[in-house]
């Protein structure tokens, strides 16, 4: 009998904390609405497709940096798309798309992104650009890991470079980034 129970206790042991490692959509969900965020992120199961997509959309950057640059306005979604109903562990690879609103094509030329935060600075990888003229739109798509995500919401000052411009982070953007961070973080 002591035996039995020592395997049982030794099974219980052992999964609780595999519990603890997935969280299903509707529990990120909660988190974001949990800090406040629940209109800048999204969290959401296609149960057809067997995807969880989180995303996290930015206020437009700076006025007047959007003017320099010549373009309309700007701004920024983060986030992932994942297989399953939610998180199995915490994600260290996260997309990041600035989408830019500008009469002319202003960053097709454009082949690096890179992020200024305090005395550092890093490229971003996977660099794909698409527009939508028809639309105004541009899109400067990018893939951030965990670390350089973190790297942006600890520094005092975070600056995203896109060609020849350059756009400062606000408080409310890197308070989405560290939401989407803390949302996202299991275990």
């Amino acid at each position: 009998m002591k035996q039995l129970s020592f395997s049982f206790f030794f099974i219980l042991l052992f999964l609780l904390p595999l519990s603890a490692q997935t969280r299903n959509y509707e529990a990120v969900r909660a988190r974001a609405e949990a800090l406040g965020l629940a209109k800048a992120i999204s969290v959401e199961f296609d149960a057809e497709a067997a995807t969880t997509t989180i995303r996290g959309v930015g206020e437009n950057f700076s006025e007047n940096e959007a003017k320099r640059a010549g373009v309309k306005a700007i701004n920024f979604a983060a986030g992932l798309i994942l297989p399953g109903n939610g998180l199995n562990k915490t994600p260290t690879e996260f997309l990041f798309s600035f989408w830019i609103l500008s009469k002319t094509q202003r960053f097709n030329t454009a082949t690096t992104v890179e992020f200024f935060v305090d005395n550092d600075r890093f490229p971003a990888s996977n660099f794909r650009y698409a527009s939508r003229p028809r639309e105004n739109m541009e899109y400067v798509n990018i893939s951030l890991s965990r670390t350089q995500l973190v790297k942006i919401v600890s520094a005092k000052t975070a600056r995203a470079a896109l060609g020849n411009s350059q756009f400062t982070f606000t408080e409310k953007q890197i308070r989405l980034l560290k939401g989407l961070l803390e949302i996202t973080e299991i275990g």
